[in-house]
């Protein structure tokens, strides 16, 4: 339990420190103001991003993609840029 709840806080600041740099890098191209006046995308866009890092990283790497559960891989940083 505790181990899940940590890979969560952890996959956490990890999300954040990605989107700060997506959205630097999409402000820097000038396709952030374009993506977010879209009307069901804009409002949504972190969610999308959030939900592509975390098919991207499988973090569940025992269920699959749709599966449920966290993987304690992360935390050992034993495949980290595998």
């Amino acid at each position: 339990m505790m181990s899940t709840i940590l890979t969560i806080i952890i996959m956490g600041m990890l999300l954040q420190g990605v989107m700060a740099v997506i959205d630097s890098v999409l402000d820097t191209v000038n396709v952030n103001s374009m993506l977010k006046s879209i009307p069901v995308v804009g409002s949504n866009l972190n969610l999308i991003w959030a939900y592509l890092f975390v098919v991207i990283s499988n973090v569940n790497d025992g269920g699959g993609v749709f599966g449920y559960g966290a993987s304690t891989e992360i935390l050992q940083m034993g495949r980290f840029g595998a």
